[in-house]
């Protein structure tokens, strides 16, 4: 199906764009509004807090890019990946993980290159959100840090396992993806993790 909206025949009937896509939605989606709404957030075009939602850097290039008339690949930022990868070490502790020698903050490039894959796989968040949900991780897991991942296996981690036939099966983990599902939940940890910092 293609329509074309003419700016000249919605002058000539007295409604202007932004009246007329309301109407249309009206018309469209409002009996199915939720399943909509839940569709979009998790192609990652829109995102949905407890007061309001907007529409993503990618809804927006899926707008741009319907409208004129092109296929559009929302590849990541590597510049905000990198500066992101940043904000989401500054949340997990500076020490070490218990019983290893490895820290729970990682080399920003690698988490930056994380992130890219994430946005990839799981669609486009932002950046607050992110840092949120992050945040929230870390104050869930601080009573044990023996629970709580490395920053770059927070973003998705590969984990192999064997299936129900006995064969070595390597599956997609994301905390931050599932974190990032349920920020508007409600829970408030109200735990200080400023002393982990």
């Amino acid at each position: 199906m293609k329509y074309t909206i003419d700016e000249e025949t919605l002058s000539k009937q007295n409604i202007d764009f932004d009246e007329f896509v309301l109407l249309m939605y009206l018309v469209f989606v409002s009996n199915n509004k939720k399943n909509k709404m839940e569709s979009l957030k998790d192609k990652g075009f829109i995102m949905i807090n407890k007061k309001n939602g907007f529409v993503t850097e990618a809804g927006m290039d899926i707008i741009r890019g319907i409208l004129l008339g092109k296929e559009i690949t929302v590849k990541p930022n590597e510049d905000r990946c990198l500066a992101l990868a940043k904000k989401i070490n500054e949340e997990f502790p500076k020490s070490k993980m218990p019983g290893g020698p490895y820290y729970f903050r990682c080399n920003d490039r690698d988490l930056a290159k994380k992130l890219e894959t994430f946005f990839e796989r799981y669609g486009n968040y932002s950046d607050d959100d992110i840092v949120a949900a992050t945040r929230k991780y870390v104050a869930m897991k601080s009573e044990d840090l023996t629970k709580m991942r490395m920053a770059k296996y927070f973003v998705w981690k590969d984990e192999r396992k064997l299936d129900e036939n006995g064969n070595l099966v390597t599956e997609s983990t994301s905390d931050l993806a599932n974190m990032l599902k349920n920020l508007d939940s409600g829970d408030d940890f109200g735990l200080e993790i400023d002393e982990l910092r």
